[in-house]
């Protein structure tokens, strides 16, 4: 616009209510029609191009075809100006293009006009307030300690009621109500239990149907599965006390220990130990496999089938007899035999059996004074025959092979009555040497011929040359140390070994065996028992020469050691020693004197086992009483044993040893006792 000179004042006239849009149009464009004449008039000029008005002051309204109405917006131009009600008409029929709000997963509310409202929906243990949302302890969360209840972690189920109990595994604890403190740890474990308290299971299906019993502990797959009202039980290994519903108070140890089904009471050690009894009490069994002689009995006692005993009373038995090698320590108040042998009147008695004394209460010749100077020698004795008796004897020898000899022994050389045991240093013999249960205790054994071997032998501190073959031995438990057998448990055969692997009786112990307090013996005792070990007594009296005695003090015989008058026959006026009587044809005794220094000795013996007979020897069986070497042609006997343990180490490398040489139908073995191995010897025929 041209700058005016003057004032110019413009009115436009605003139509009535009335009016159309073109009659307003009309009238403002005829007034804008004056406006232009008026302000060219002033302005001497008229609007051509664009027209700048600054901080123009538009009263009462704009028109002009620039200005629409249009309440769609349907002309969508660029160039041309909106009116204020075709805006609103507008922004009020498109509010934001929503033409719904519906809640979703967790909401509740929404709507399709006005201002719809959305909700968050509560549940268990979570609470929707108008600020936030709260989660109480039955929801787990990442902070924190939270209680879990009927909880699965990768697909185990975890128990934890208001009971205090814990179950880890499929179905553990399924039916628990009211029980309390109990813990089951697998699948299926205490799976029934509903009002037992303080049990342990842990195992597949432990203690599975346990419903009531109470302090129950089950340890192993299939542990007590069958228990269901039983209480304090303790099973330790798969399917230990399976059975067992509702007996109580039952300890097992080892794989299907214990099959009971209603027994109390019972201990059972040991693979399948037990597993025989159903309803017996008061039992306790150890061992593989071992079961209780009655499957209903109580108080039944089973130490892997060797031991036995009856616990109500407090009896042991042992099922064989019982062999002691060595000492046996404590007194017993009475025995069957005294530990140290007597001589009553110059005749030896160990309390076994009465004895006679010739010259005393039988007829025959004593130690009587007298002046029997003519008497020198006795040509015969009288000679008692000795099968069977368990101890120790001495075979007597003399000096030269014929002629007045002084008859002597040697502690070296020993023999058993009862085993036919005979024991020396050493053995040589230029022939055939034949075995028959013989002890040999030496560095060396010499045969120069053939070794024939009928029994058992041994070989202590003996060096063996050839090739053997070893064998092995059987049994349930067997526990060395340094390569050497200290206890052998033999169940097949009911037999113990202790320091022994071939035991022979149901206990052989192979040492000293010692007994603190009183002990019953049902059966014989084998074997040497020391004087640590004597009894007091006898357990029956003897009556020697007619005097009472039954070992608890010396005894003096009237007549023998004592004044007094005997029932004498014979010659004993005269003759004043056996070994000098030259009336006297027989003697029933004769006095031995110890020789160790002699080289060459003859053992003396007889033709016949009883009767008066004279002493013969003969040249090729000689003693070194000196060396204790016994020689002859040939030696027979069951079995050749070798055995140093308990005398001096052998010359070659210091060792001792324990051999048994034995014979079969073809071939020659040896056994060290010591290790247990057999071998054979390689033999070439000729």
């Amino acid at each position: 616009m041209a700058n005016p000179t003057t004032n110019l004042n413009i009115t436009l006239p605003v139509p009535g209510a009335a009016s159309s849009k073109g009659v307003w149009g009309t009238t403002v464009n005829d007034a804008f029609q004056s406006l232009d004449t008026a302000i060219v008039a002033k302005t001497g000029g008229t609007f051509t191009g664009v027209v700048t008005m600054p901080s123009p002051v538009l009263n009462t309204g704009v028109s002009g075809s620039a200005i629409k109405d249009e309440d769609n917006m349907s002309s969508n131009s660029d160039t041309h100006v909106a009116t204020q009600q075709s805006i609103k008409a507008y922004v009020d029929a498109h509010p934001g293009d929503i033409t719904g709000v519906t809640a979703g997963a967790g909401l509740t509310g929404g709507g399709t006009t006005g201002a719809p409202t959305l909700n968050v929906v509560g549940g268990t243990g979570i609470t929707a307030n108008v600020d936030d949302i709260a989660i109480d302890l039955t929801v787990a969360t990442l902070t924190g300690s939270q209680a879990l209840t009927n909880k699965t972690v990768n697909g185990t189920e975890i128990v934890t009621p208001a009971t205090l109990s814990v179950g880890v595994g499929i179905d553990a604890l399924d039916s628990i109500t009211t029980g309390i403190r109990n813990v089951a740890l697998g699948d299926n474990a205490l799976t029934a239990c509903a009002a037992g308290g303080d049990n342990s299971a842990v195992g597949y299906a432990a203690l599975r149907f346990n419903t009531d019993g109470d302090r129950n502990n089950a340890f192993g797959a299939y542990a007590l599965s069958k228990n269901s009202t039983g209480t304090e039980n303790a099973g330790f290994g798969t399917q230990v006390l399976y059975w067992n519903s509702t007996g109580n108070r039952n300890s097992a140890l080892g794989y299907d220990a214990l099959g009971l089904s209603t027994g109390s009471n019972n201990t059972a050690i040991g693979y399948g130990a037990g597993n025989n009894i159903t309803s017996g009490s008061s039992n306790i069994i150890i061992g593989y496999n071992i079961d209780a002689d009655s499957a209903t009995g109580s108080n039944q006692l089973n130490i892997g089938g060797a031991i036995k005993g009856d616990l109500s009373t407090n009896a042991v038995t042992l099922p064989g007899s019982l062999t002691v090698t060595g000492a046996i320590t404590g007194n017993a108040a009475t025995a069957t035999a005294l530990a140290t042998s007597r001589l009553i009147g110059g005749v030896g008695f160990n309390g076994t059996a009465n004895i006679d004394l010739p010259g005393v209460n039988t007829g025959g010749n004593q130690d009587t004074t007298g002046t029997a100077s003519t008497a020198t020698t006795a040509t015969n004795i009288t000679a008692v025959a000795n099968n069977s008796a368990n101890e120790t004897v001495y075979p007597a020898f003399v000096d030269g092979a014929t002629g007045s000899q002084g008859i002597e022994t040697d502690t070296g050389l020993t023999y058993n009555p009862s085993t036919g045991l005979l024991t020396t240093g050493a053995i040589t013999t230029t022939g055939n040497l034949i075995a028959v249960g013989i002890n040999v205790n030496s560095s060396r054994t010499l045969c120069t011929g053939n070794l024939e071997v009928n029994g058992t032998a041994s070989f202590i501190n003996t060096d063996i040359i050839g090739n053997f073959t070893g064998g092995g031995s059987g049994g349930d438990f067997t526990w060395a140390r340094s390569g050497v057998t200290k206890l052998f448990i033999d169940t097949s055969a009911t037999r113990v070994g202790i320091n022994t692997g071939t035991p022979g009786y149901t206990l052989d112990v192979n040492g000293t065996f010692r007994v603190t307090g009183a002990a019953t013996f049902d059966s014989t005792i084998n074997g040497t028992v020391s004087s640590a070990t004597s009894a007091a007594t006898l357990t029956t009296a003897r009556t020697i020469g007619g005097v009472s005695f039954n070992g608890s003090a010396n005894i003096n015989l009237p007549g023998v050691n004592a004044a007094g008058n005997q029932s004498t026959t014979g010659n004993a006026a005269t003759a004043t020693s056996a070994t000098s009587a030259t009336s006297a044809t027989t003697a029933t005794n004769v006095t031995v004197a110890d020789e160790s220094s002699d080289t060459t000795c003859f053992p003396l013996f007889v033709s016949a086992a009883t009767g008066g007979l004279p002493l013969k020897s003969g040249t090729n069986l000689i003693f070194n009483s000196s060396t204790g070497l016994l020689q002859a042609t040939q030696l027979g006997t069951t079995d050749l044993i070798l055995n140093n343990t308990e005398s001096d180490a052998n010359e070659v490398d210091g060792t001792k040893g324990h051999w048994v040489i034995q014979e079969g139908s073809n071939d020659l073995f040896i056994m060290n006792k010591i290790t247990n191995k057999k071998y054979k010897f390689n033999l070439k025929e000729v």
